[in-house]
């Protein structure tokens, strides 16, 4: 994502996530520290869900991040 999209954080949302309130408090989360947020897979420990994802690009670059997925 944070080759394609120049801004500092990005909200990545599945395509049949339904959004019924408001996610101020999620887009809001402090992302200083880490690349990405993300909910934990309950099965695969290890691993996490992709449904939806705040994702700092300045870190996540940086971190180089998505060198680190494939």
């Amino acid at each position: 994502m944070p080759k394609y999209v120049s801004e500092s954080r990005v909200l990545y949302l599945d395509s049949d996530i339904v959004v019924r309130k408001s996610i101020d408090e999620l887009w809001d989360l402090d992302l200083t520290a880490i690349p990405l947020a993300a909910v934990r897979d309950d099965f695969y420990t290890h691993n996490f869900n992709s449904g939806v994802l705040l994702i700092n690009n300045g870190m996540w670059r940086a971190e180089n991040v998505t060198q680190d997925l494939i």
